[in-house]
């Protein structure tokens, strides 16, 4: 089954403004939808006159979301908005939304490698190693190597590494020469699992 047959589209033309949008609903808000180009929409909660404690009725008229920026350690940014109290991710919910819901374990890749750019076609359910994979292709969007905050080695050092690997020396013998390194990190570096872009 490809993706598109994933989920019947239930697409409404929303009207926001003066302007004509084709959206689809999500499948558990139907006062929440998206249209292609990855932008997100909601009709607001009207609270004036609700007793409290009552659940807040949904305007008639759609309101375009304002995402905003959440800005991960060595990672590139991802746009989230709320739905009520509830934190989602702009990119997930596109997908949810015209593709339908998939379990957590679920990634949602960007194809062309840009975190910001939601359009529909620029998304993709997948493995977390299909995410991988994409990352280490976009290289500059990744914060490998000396750019990641939390690296020890440095360049120079991974061909060292990687010389005295292929002459027959275990990561714990050659962990020897970098006090702060573990056998496993060596290990890692020596079989190009990590520090790819160095040759």
């Amino acid at each position: 089954m490809s993706e598109t047959d994933q989920k019947t589209e239930s697409t409404v033309t929303i009207t926001v403004g003066s302007e004509a949008i084709e959206v689809s609903l999500h499948p558990d808000y139907n006062y929440c939808a998206a249209n292609r180009l990855g932008n997100a929409y909601i009709r607001p909660a009207v609270r004036a006159g609700i007793p409290k404690g009552m659940a807040y009725p949904r305007s008639d008229c759609w309101a375009k979301v304002k995402p905003y920026p959440v800005h991960c350690k060595n990672r590139p940014s991802y746009l989230k908005f709320k739905i009520g109290e509830r934190q989602v991710y702009l990119h997930r919910f596109i997908m949810e939304c015209w593709r339908g819901i998939e379990p957590a374990s679920t990634v949602v890749r960007h194809l062309d490698g840009n975190h910001l750019n939601n359009a529909l076609e620029n998304l993709a359910y997948g493995t977390v190693q299909e995410n991988v994979n994409d990352t280490f292709s976009h290289i500059g969007n990744y914060a490998e190597g000396e750019r990641n905050a939390m690296a020890v080695l440095t360049e120079n050092n991974i061909p060292e590494i990687r010389r005295l690997y292929a002459e027959g020396k275990t990561p714990t013998e050659i962990a020897k020469n970098y006090p702060s390194i573990t056998p496993e990190a060596i290990g890692i570096a020596a079989r190009r699992k990590s520090w790819r872009h160095v040759q």
